[in-house]
């Protein structure tokens, strides 16, 4: 029987808003399924409320991820043949047995947030009163090799944040604003302009542009697509864990691999109705440096920093082999170039 606990619970004293414990979990799996928040993000914004965790103190991102993988919040009954992992429980005719009572979410809306979590999904920023956009044209995709951190904005340099006050890296990285930035334009300039129409780059790019340009019209194959990448994942996992389904559990993993198949077959059909999947979309007019340099010139300087992310994911920067050396990006910065979600998908399963 689930029975959501709709009486009041906790009130925001900033907001004087009243929230439900059922209130309080729809609205975690909302803020990541279509803001595109983190469970660190869920975590900080219940800890910021002063919202006590089931065991009483903090709230932990580990626990909202195993919130966000538990079918019962969509009616499912569950079982635990790996602890720590419920799944949707089948009786002994093979169906899923449906708890009585409210669901709290949708089937579909767990998996939208289990894709959004895996980096799937293209959450468009919500509109805000006050512009908070970053405005540094690197700020976000550098990464210091030292320490993973990221690497912001500090006085003519880009530096890891253990420089700007953290510590636990020891080989600090730090580089010029325009030496860097020059040689990450250069590299882009040249990516593009020397890749083919099928190569992948481009069809990353082209998803990403389609993301950033039509969101209300590419939203249904986002949804589509986010099922399908789910329902897939869904199945990949079911089959690395074959071998522990052993004596009479062995019926629960045949019974939930029909299912699965069935699940991903189903979301093939629907991401095929939508026209636009394997069209190339791109932000420029042709992929001539001419074309492409005015194009970039043009932009003002959030659109720039977009234009970078349509093509690239991170940049892992070395230290400096000495105080004063001249930036030499060939040998200090690595570009992870972007790849499709259709391609990393492949590449994962492979």
């Amino acid at each position: 029987m689930l029975s959501p606990d709709e009486e009041p619970f906790i009130c925001h004293v900033a907001t004087r808003k009243e929230w439900t414990r059922a209130a309080l979990v729809r609205e975690m799996f909302r803020m990541i399924a279509e803001d595109g928040e983190s469970t660190r993000g869920v975590c900080r914004w219940l800890n910021g409320m002063g919202v006590p965790s089931p065991g009483g103190k903090s709230w932990g991102f580990a626990y909202v991820y195993r919130m966000t993988r538990n079918p019962a919040y969509y009616g499912t009954q569950v079982i635990q043949i790996r602890p720590g992992h419920p799944e949707p429980y089948r009786n002994v005719k093979g169906e899923l047995v449906t708890l009585r009572g409210t669901a709290l979410i949708t089937r579909d809306q767990q998996r939208t947030v289990q894709n959004n979590l895996a980096g799937n999904n293209v959450i468009p920023v919500p509109n805000r009163a006050r512009d908070t956009r970053a405005k540094h044209l690197l700020t976000g995709l550098l990464q210091c090799l030292g320490c993973k951190r990221s690497m912001s904005m500090g006085g003519r340099s880009y530096l890891c944040q253990a420089a700007t006050g953290g510590t636990g890296c020891h080989v600090k990285a730090s580089a010029r604003t325009t030496a860097i930035e020059s040689y990450v334009i250069e590299a882009w300039l040249a990516r593009l302009t020397n890749a083919d129409d099928d190569d992948p780059i481009m069809v990353a790019v082209s998803e990403r542009w389609a993301a950033r340009m039509k969101p209300e019209e590419t939203s249904e194959e986002h949804t589509a697509r986010a099922v399908l990448d789910a329902a897939e994942a869904d199945l990949a996992g079911l089959v690395r864990t074959r071998k522990q389904y052993t004596g009479a559990a062995e019926r629960y993993y045949f019974q939930q691999l029909a299912e699965a198949t069935e699940a991903v077959e189903a979301a093939k059909e629907e991401a095929a109705k939508h026209g636009s999947v394997g069209r190339v979309q791109l932000p420029f007019l042709s992929l001539s440096v001419e074309d492409l340099t005015a194009a970039w010139n043009d932009a003002d300087p959030y659109l720039k920093r977009d234009l970078l992310r349509l093509a690239i994911d991170r940049i892992t920067v070395r230290r400096a082999p000495r105080r004063g050396a001249k930036f030499d990006g060939d040998s200090r910065l690595t570009i992870a170039w972007a790849k499709s979600t259709e391609r990393t998908k492949y590449e994962q399963a492979a």
